[in-house]
This record gives structure tokens, sequence and C-alpha cells, in this order.
């Protein structure tokens, strides 16, 4: 399971950078302030968030509280079992 983020994509990819920068900004408030580590990965014009106890995915949906301009987030349920780098 995954959190993914869709990063805008018009005006030449130019949105991409501050939605990414916004998202990652908030993130790092949300983590600091309960105490959650996560990895993060950014591929193309989607960044996806990961946590290592399943039971965060719940905690965050409860407790996200996005800054306007921030693009909506998914929780992702992958069909097959995510590849570890």
């Amino acid at each position: 399971m995954y959190i993914e983020f869709q990063l805008p994509r018009g005006y030449g990819s130019l949105a991409t950078g501050p939605a990414l920068n916004l998202i990652q900004s908030q993130l790092l408030a949300w983590s600091e302030k309960y105490d959650i580590p996560y990895k993060e990965k950014t591929v193309k014009f989607t960044h996806r968030v990961i946590f290592d106890d399943t039971r965060l995915y719940s905690f965050f949906a409860l407790t996200w509280t996005a800054q306007r301009g921030t693009p909506a987030y998914s929780l992702v349920e992958p069909m097959g079992p995510l590849k570890s780098n």
C-alpha cells in the first residue's frame, strides 16, 4: 500500500516543481508532528509516500490536512507486492 499524489502537468511542467515542494514540506511537518518516519519516491508526475506499518495509512487519512493548492492524494493498494530497492 502507498499514498499517491498526482502532480500537475500543465504549463510545460512549470507547476510540477512548486507542487512537489509543497507536498514535501507538508509531509515533513506532518511527520515531525506525529514522529512518524516515511519513505518517498517521485516518478514522472507521481509522488509516492510509503510507511513501514500499514496501520499508518489510516492514521494519515485521519490526520492529514493539506494546505490550499496541495494536490489531492489517493491510497493505492497494488495488485502485487511492492519491490523494495
